[in-house]
């Protein structure tokens, strides 16, 4: 079997979750909203005080299905910067050099997307990135709140729901046979 790359579920603004780590018998990567793991990698260290991840992956015995697949690669929408209006400055100062620490000087931030999976919305950047394991499920019939199991050839994982999409765009649903019927 393929060893799988655990790197792009780590963390990009969080040095302690910017690798993958092990506890135990668990090898797991992270960013805070979306965790795998697999079993025990002997070449990635125990995690010095490590966070309390393990609960995320109590099994609730819900239902898998397989996701439909994505069509077409992600399109990322901008919308201006509410704190600097665009400028991407930190303030009015006319010869300031701070960044705005809001979008980084950019001006604008980067509108975040949503799958939907019954009833439930997961951000679209992690869907996308649970649909690249081999052999994925996922789980139906979690609760709004509460994380959203997956299990994949290797490994799981858990994925935090949107506790609300509201303002952000719905691309795609995973799971159009959950909608049926008036579930939502």
């Amino acid at each position: 079997m393929t060893k799988i790359d655990l790197t792009p579920f780590c963390a990009t603004d969080e040095e302690r979750f910017a690798h993958p780590f092990s506890i135990g018998a668990w090898t797991y990567a992270t960013d805070r909203r979306i965790a795998v793991r697999v079993p025990r990698r002997h070449d990635v260290p125990e995690m010095d005080d490590p966070p309390p991840i393990e609960r995320n992956f109590v099994t609730a015995n819900n239902p898998l299905i397989e996701p439909v697949p994505f069509a077409g690669p992600q399109v990322k929408r901008y919308e201006t910067c509410d704190s600097c209006h665009g400028t991407g400055g930190g303030h009015d100062c006319p010869h300031c050099r701070c960044v705005c620490m809001e979008c980084a000087g950019e001006g604008s931030r980067e509108i975040p997307t949503c799958v939907r999976l019954g009833p439930i919305l997961i951000a679209e950047k992690h869907a996308r990135l649970i649909l690249s394991l081999p052999g994925v499920m996922i789980e139906t019939g979690t609760k709004p709140g509460k994380p959203v199991r997956f299990v994949f050839n290797g490994g799981e994982g858990v994925v935090m729901a949107r506790l609300h999409g509201r303002g952000m765009p719905v691309t795609h649903d995973l799971a159009p046979s959950l909608r049926k019927g008036g579930a939502e």
